[in-house]
């Protein structure tokens, strides 16, 4: 972030603007600079490296410069360096001089945010013939402002307009033109600016605290607008080069609360301000001793459990919805369709056997005629019968046992990694495990569909003899139908449970499996009665019909139980999706800095012998996507800076230190995630010796600052 001012009015703009700029330093200390303009002379640039401080001798105060119409900046270094040349304003000119003193360009401005197609415009200008003296993103904004302005010359809503359209990524834009003094064309896109007007005079700054002093009667200019400011006077456009009317809004904050108030930094003010801001909170919806949102537009039937329930409800199906789209679900249901197809005869012949083994065989036929349509079922029924011929011939023993449990594997396998990756989880469960677990349950699940159907053979047995019973029949009667859907409830809540290879809690499961296992019946209704489905399948396929019509009914019955792995996962989660949008394509500063944040609170953590962090807490407290938290967390196992540890009452998977904590600095850090990955490769050291080492020398300088800074100590 950085901090950006501007002025025009009747008064001289420098020492405004640097008084502004003193309330916005905490956006960036690396550098800082003024374009000042006196009615229709040349704007006078003046930029320093480092603190404010160095600014305001440079320009004697202010005084130095002459003029009532200006716009400054404080700067945190993203592209290029800290430096003279890299600071604010910047200018459409090819200046060799870096647009320090009298700037003969036609424009001149300040930017806050990042150009993410930076690079891409550049190329485009470079074309054009622009030469570049910096090496910001800013420089590339303000030519494109100026090609546009002289390609068209249509004046400055065209091409800020078009400028606008161009650029990806976040602007606060200030311009000043040459052929128009005395104004500053602001332009905003989700940064911060605002606008304030008093007396006949025009201010505009990223944050508050700037022009509090000035005015509290503000205008906030919304996302993708863009604005001419003139003395005492604001007009607004939007990117079709229309005015738009705004209101001004009056700031009621109290001015001593935007300042410093004596301590050193502006964290440090926060800090001990919490408890005010908390208790100013709590007042703010107390009335009589008791809470009251009646102030805030809420009532108590809008806050009621219900209504929470009922929207968290929906929150979760829209951002399970989400997920599963941004996930690809759809390529892992079709991976599991397949491996289905090669596993399922011999799961079944697996199943059918055991069943024979308790004389239930029988039962297992009528179950799998009822969940399939009848010519796939007789299909079915007829290889798994082959299969078990086979088995009883010899065939089976050796590479035929092999092959069966291979199988067995291989879609035990795809489904918990499927499961996996909806969870975040890196690690699956040892081949041991898979062969315990899954195979345990593979013996069971005959037993249960056993048992589940000579319940049902009972019950509607017993409800025969309950005719009479008018008020018991009809509930037992529902009692019975209901069976089989409670029996898919149950068997999906049990996945959602069990299958991921991490801790699942009941409460997040059984919404999503009980409206996966409803779908699934209705599937189940919907696809059995279907005959004229499979009336056209026959006339187009014959004899092979069944299996477009297995394959069909494979992959639907995959997407409804991914998808309510998606809402069980987010149900435990939704919390963290209120942080905003998932970050798959984070820049490389952002993830350090998140990588810096979580191993610090680990170590601080730990140093004061508090509980782990699982990466849940993690999330919440820090307010950073669960996805990119748990993606860091294994990234940091990865290069041994944190291990997992088991919590022994609820078995919560929470991270510890992997090193000393008193060794374990902001550098080391750094140059583990820098050296992460392999470095194997052939590489002539004589022909990039130069490059390297200054690459090398580069590192070295940017770890030594940071290399006595430890992590518990942020």
């Amino acid at each position: 972030m950085c901090g950006i001012v501007g002025f025009t009015g009747n008064r001289q703009a420098a020492p405004i603007l640097l008084d502004g700029l003193s309330k916005l330093e905490y956006r960036g200390y690396d550098s800082a600079g003024l374009a000042v303009r006196d009615g229709d002379a040349l704007a006078q640039v003046v930029k320093a490296k480092g603190r404010l401080s160095n600014l305001v001798e440079k320009t004697d105060n202010g005084n130095a410069l002459k003029g009532t119409c200006g716009i400054g900046h404080t700067r945190w270094a993203t592209h290029g360096e800290p430096s003279q040349i890299n600071a604010h304003p910047h200018v459409s000119g090819n200046c060799s001089r870096s647009g320090s003193g009298a700037v003969e360009s036609e424009v001149v401005g300040v930017h806050n945010g990042i150009i993410e197609n930076y690079t891409e415009l550049k190329e485009k200008l470079l074309k054009h013939g622009y030469t570049f003296y910096s090496q910001t993103d800013t420089e590339v904004a303000i030519k494109l402002v100026d090609y546009y302005y002289k390609k068209y010359k249509l004046g400055p809503i065209d091409a800020i307009a078009k400028t606008m359209v161009r650029i990806r990524g976040s602007y606060a834009l200030e311009l000043m033109f040459r052929d128009y003094p005395g104004e500053i064309w602001v332009a905003r896109k989700d940064s911060p600016m605002i606008i304030g007007i008093a007396d006949g005079e025009t201010y505009v700054a990223s944050d508050v605290p700037a022009i509090l002093k000035y005015t509290r009667n503000v205008y906030y200019i919304g996302n993708l607008e863009f604005a001419k400011l003139t003395p005492g006077e604001a007009h607004f456009y939007n990117l079709d080069g229309d005015e738009i009317e705004k209101q001004t809004t009056e700031i009621k904050w109290d001015a001593e609360a935007a300042e410093k108030a004596g301590f050193e930094h502006f964290m440090m003010k926060e800090i001990h301000e919490q408890p005010k801001a908390v208790q100013d909170t709590l007042n703010s919806v107390i009335k009589d001793g008791r809470i009251d949102f009646e102030a805030v537009g809420i009532t108590e039937d809008e806050i009621s459990p219900v209504r929470r329930q009922i929207y968290s409800c929906i929150k979760i199906v829209y951002l399970s919805v989400n997920q599963f789209l941004n996930d690809r679900i759809q390529i892992r249901t079709s991976a599991l369709t397949y491996s289905t197809l090669l596993s399922i005869i011999p799961i079944l012949a697996i199943l059918f056997a055991i069943a024979r083994g308790f004389g239930f065989d029988a039962l297992m036929e009528i179950q799998l005629r009822k969940g399939v349509a009848s010519q796939q079922s007789e299909l079915i029924i007829s290889w798994i019968n082959s299969y078990l011929e086979h088995a009883q011939s010899g065939i089976f023993i050796g590479i035929g046992l092999i092959m069966l449990l291979w199988t067995v594997l291989i879609l035990t396998d795809n489904i918990e990694r499927s499961f996996n990756a909806i969870w975040q989880v890196k690690h699956p469960r040892s081949v041991f495990r898979k062969i315990t677990d899954y195979f345990s349950m593979i013996l069971l699940l005959p037993l249960l569909i056993v048992i589940s159907s000579g319940l049902t053979i009972f019950m509607t047995t017993y409800i025969k003899n309950m005719d009479n019973f008018l008020v018991l029949a009809p509930i037992l009667k529902f009692l019975v139908r209901l069976t089989p859907y409670a029996l898919t409830w149950g068997m999906f809540i049990g996945l959602y449970i069990f299958i991921p290879n991490t801790k699942v809690k009941l409460k997040h499961a059984w919404f999503p499996g009980i409206l996966a296992g409803t779908a699934f019946q209705a599937f189940q209704f919907f696809y059995v009665n279907s005959q004229i489905w499979v009336s056209n399948y026959n006339a187009i396929y014959g004899s092979f019909a069944a299996i477009p019509m297995f394959l069909l009914w494979t992959q639907i019955s995959w997407t409804i139980c991914l998808f309510g792995a998606e809402m069980s996962y987010v149900s435990q989660n939704l919390g963290s999706f209120d942080f905003g949008k998932e970050s798959a394509n984070i820049s490389r500063r952002y993830h350090d800095f998140f990588c810096t944040i979580i191993l610090s609170a680990i170590c601080k953590s730990f140093a004061e012998e508090k509980t782990p962090y699982s990466a849940e807490e993690i999330s919440k407290q820090y307010k950073i996507p669960i996805r990119l938290t748990k993606r860091i967390l294994y990234e940091l196992q990865d290069i041994h800076l944190i291990f997992e540890t088991i919590e022994e009452k609820k078995g919560d998977v929470r991270y510890l230190p992997g090193i000393d904590i008193n060794k374990l600095t902001v550098g080391t850090l750094l140059e583990k995630l820098d050296s992460a990955g392999s470095e194997d490769f052939k590489v002539d050291r004589q022909q990039y010796s130069d490059s390297w080492k200054i690459l090398e020398h580069a590192r070295k300088e940017y770890m030594y600052n940071n290399s006595q800074i430890l992590l518990k100590d942020l």
